[in-house]
């Protein structure tokens, strides 16, 4: 599996605008958001778009809303740190205007439903990230990826966020 991580580093880019990539536990679909970045999101999030509504059905102007993120910067960086190798780490860290952006849709109460992952199209690490790995990163960031309740206006149906991860801040 060491050796398969290593080899995984200098393999093509996995994550091409417009296909799907397949692995054992999910299928991530492939999109474009300009051409700097990559937009990898799970086949089965339903809630892909950034539009937020209203129960009614009516749309969330664009500037109303503030929840209160409750993750702290530190859990977040640490959860992606764990999923990655020493080696991808140590490259990531080179990388200083990289970054990962999570794109985050929530329930009511401000648990995590979907992760949209963003990064840019030249990332050593993340264009080539299997696709098992990064569902399980998924996960492991929906247990930790969270806001306040009492912050949240209970009229949206799902809340809409974004996160950065600055690779700078890997230890």
């Amino acid at each position: 599996v060491f050796l398969l991580g290593i080899t995984d580093l200098f393999a093509q880019t996995l994550y091409v605008p417009g296909t799907i990539v397949k692995g054992k536990n999910a299928s991530y679909y492939c999109s474009s958001e300009n051409e700097i970045f990559i937009k990898v999101n799970n086949v089965n999030n339903v809630d892909t778009t950034t539009t937020m509504y209203y129960d009614d059905g009516t749309v969330v102007p664009f500037d109303v809303g503030s929840a209160v993120i409750a993750t702290k910067t530190e859990d977040l960086v640490r959860v992606f740190q764990e999923a990655l190798t020493q080696k991808e780490t140590n490259i990531l860290k080179s990388k200083i205007i990289h970054l990962l952006i999570l794109n985050v849709v929530t329930d009511k109460q401000g648990n995590t439903r979907e992760i949209t992952f963003k990064f840019l199209n030249d990332d050593p690490v993340m264009t080539k990230f299997d696709p098992d790995r990064l569902y399980q990163l998924e996960q492991e960031l929906k247990k930790i990826l969270k806001l306040d309740p009492n912050s949240l206006d209970k009229s949206i149906k799902n809340v809409k966020y974004f996160l950065p991860i600055d690779y700078k801040d890997l230890k």
